[in-house]
C-alpha cells in the first residue's frame, strides 16, 4: 500500500499536531489507525531505479539490467508533483548503488524496485550531479504509478512485463551482455494533481484535449466529494501522465498546470 499522510515535522508541535491527524480515522483499507510511523527526515532528490534480474541461461551468471530511472519533484510539505524519466547514463552512481541493493536483499530473478535520496551538486559546467545516495525503499516489484506503462513506450523494443515473466522462468530478456541499462528513446512525466485544502469539491477543471503527449489521465474525485488537503500519493485529486520530445512534454506541462482547476469550499 502507498504511504499515506505525510507530514514533515520540525518540533514536538509538528510532530504532536501530525498524529493528531493521523490517528483515530479509517485508513485507506477502511480500518482505524492506531498507530504512526515516526523516523528520521532524510534531505535530498528522489530517484526510483527499476531493475530487472535475469540469467542467460542455466549455467549463466546473474545479470542486473537497470530498465528505467525516474527522479521526483515534491514540494516542501513532502507532496509529489511530478515524477520524469531519466537518462540512465546521467547517474552512474545511483545505477552502481541501486543495483547493490539488490543484490545486497537477494533479488536474483525479477523485478527490483530501488528508490533513493541524493545530494545534488554543480558539476564543473553548472549542470547538476547526484551523489551520496540514501536507501529509502526496496521491493521484489516492478514501479507503480503506470510508470513500467510509460517505460514500455519510452524505451524501444521493451517489455517489462514479459521479461518478469521470463526472468522468473529461467529465460534470456534478449538483451545484449554489452548492455547495462536502458536508455529511453522518448521523454515521459508523471503529473501529480494535489488538493490545496479541505473541504468538498466544487468544481473540477482538468482539460487535456490540447494535450499533444497526453498518454492518459485519471480524476479519483468528483464534484460533491469531501476531500483532505493531499499529503500522499491517494490523496492526489488525480495524474496525468504525458510521452513524447521533451520540449513539447514541457510545454504541455505548463499548459496543463496553468489551466487546472480543482475548487474546494
Amino acid at each position: 500500500m502507498s504511504t499515506t499522510d505525510v507530514y514533515i515535522c520540525y518540533n514536538y508541535d509538528d510532530a504532536n499536531n501530525a498524529l493528531v491527524s493521523i490517528l483515530g480515522k479509517n485508513g485507506p483499507d477502511g480500518r482505524n489507525v492506531e498507530k504512526a510511523l515516526l523516523e528520521e527526515y532524510i534531505g535530498g532528490v528522489e530517484f526510483a531505479i527499476n531493475l530487472i534480474a535475469f540469467t542467460d541461461g542455466v549455467n549463466a551468471p546473474p545479470r542486473m539490467l537497470v530498465t528505467d530511472v525516474w527522479k521526483y519533484q515534491k514540494s516542501s510539505k513532502a507532496r509529489y508533483g511530478q515524477a520524469e524519466i531519466c537518462l540512465p547514463s546521467d547517474h552512474p552512481t545511483l545505477l552502481a548503488y541501486a543495483c547493490s541493493v539488490a543484490k545486497a536483499v537477494g533479488i536474483r530473478y525479477g523485478a527490483a524496485h530501488v528508490e533513493v535520496k541524493a545530494e545534488e551538486q554543480l558539476d564543473d559546467n553548472n549542470g547538476s550531479i547526484f551523489t551520496n545516495p540514501c536507501l529509502i525503499e526496496v521491493g521484489a516489484r516492478l514501479s507503480g504509478g503506470r510508470k513500467s506503462i510509460l517505460t514500455m513506450r519510452a524505451v524501444e523494443n521493451w517489455n517489462p512485463f514479459k521479461a518478469l515473466i521470463q526472468a522468473h522462468i529461467g529465460e534470456t530478456c534478449e538483451v545484449p551482455n554489452v548492455i547495462n541499462y536502458l536508455t529511453p528513446n522518448k521523454f515521459a512525466r508523471h503529473i501529480f494533481i494535489p488538493i490545496e485544502k479541505r473541504g468538498c469539491i466544487e468544481k473540477i477543471e482538468l482539460d487535456t484535449s490540447s494535450l499533444t503527449t497526453l498518454h492518459s489521465s485519471a480524476l479519483i474525485v468528483k464534484p460533491g466529494d469531501s476531500v483532505e488537503e493531499t499529503r500522499d500519493i491517494i490523496s492526489c485529486a488525480g495524474f496525468v501522465w504525458l510521452l513524447g520530445n521533451k520540449e513539447q512534454v514541457d510545454a504541455d506541462t505548463y499548459t496543463l498546470m496553468s489551466s487546472v482547476v480543482i475548487s474546494v469550499i
